[in-house]
């Protein structure tokens, strides 16, 4: 694999001015602060959605270079983002993990309640229809299967076809789908240590690799990374093409596009998510009692 490092863009975001538009030059800046890696998400295309010291939360444009408020967001956290939406969990959460589910425009402007009105665990958002378990009786936060509803009209979903772990729910379109990999990596099958995004499948079960084929593959680095399937809390991540991870301090970067890596060290990157341009990343720079500090970071990528 061919090296390459290109230049690297760091995004400021202006606390005092969060709205549309607070972002400021990418020459010079220093990197947005932030607060708690978990309520971070992203949709591996364009947006990234975090929570500033200040309990706002903005998403990120990486095209357009800059930050968007939601507002009536202060005490909800990102849990997903996809389909210019962004998918909130708000207040406190219930004995069985559930609690009060928002949604807004990626852009910016006003959260929403989702209108179904029923309770949920929800953690999947596209254009039309957001993916979750909904709860079953019992106690101890019993989930009782798969659910979509339509956050646009409160409409649950019936997808046909027959659900398994490498389906995935197809939100963007009118009529709920499934979409499914072309193929399924040699021994991988009912796996937790997958990866996917569209037509790049990467497996983690002792090195990293990424799959052109059900029998062909090619080792990208160490494993160790994926603890239980593909989400926003992993440390390997897949999107727009894009194989991204960190180890340590280094930032590791794979586009299968074009064949090059990169590889940089950085000060305490905690999370790396693949955007098309490059990539967001979240790097820990106070430990603290109630909220951890961070600093978020867009670096563009070969």
């Amino acid at each position: 694999m061919k090296q390459v490092v290109r230049r690297s863009a760091v995004l400021l975001v202006s606390l005092g001015l969060l709205g549309t538009g607070a972002l400021g030059s990418a020459s010079g800046a220093a990197a947005a602060p932030a607060i708690d890696v978990a309520p971070m998400a992203g949709d591996g295309v364009r947006y990234f959605a975090y929570k500033t010291p200040k309990r706002a939360v903005v998403v990120l444009d990486t095209w357009k270079q800059e930050t968007n408020l939601l507002r009536g967001a202060g005490n909800c956290r990102p849990l997903a983002v996809g389909g210019s939406r962004v998918l909130l969990r708000c207040g406190k959460i219930d004995s069985n993990f559930m609690g009060v589910t928002k949604t807004a425009s990626a852009r910016g402007g006003k959260v929403r309640l989702l209108p179904h009105n029923k309770s949920g665990y929800w953690f999947g958002i596209g254009k039309y229809w957001v993916e979750g378990n909904t709860p079953c009786t019992g106690t101890g936060g019993c989930l009782g299967g798969r659910a979509f509803v339509n956050w646009r009209t409160g409409s649950p979903g019936y997808p046909g076809g027959e659900l398994t772990d490498w389906s995935r729910a197809d939100l963007d379109r009118k009529r709920l789908l499934y979409i499914s990999p072309e193929f399924i990596p040699a021994g991988f099958a009912n796996s937790d240590k997958l990866c996917w995004d569209e037509d790049t499948m990467v497996t983690d079960a002792g090195r990293i690799r990424v799959w052109s084929s059900h029998s062909s593959s090619m080792v990208l680095g160490n494993g160790g990374l994926l603890d239980y399937e593909c989400d926003n809390y992993s440390r390997l991540q897949v999107g727009s093409g894009r194989v991204v991870w960190n180890r340590g301090r280094v930032i590791h970067e794979y586009n299968t596009a074009n064949g090059m890596s990169y590889k940089r060290r950085l000060a305490k990157p905690t999370r790396i998510v693949p955007v098309r341009d490059g990539a967001v990343i979240a790097m820990r720079v106070r430990d603290g009692e109630t909220h951890d500090r961070y600093r978020i970071r867009f670096i563009s990528l070969p």
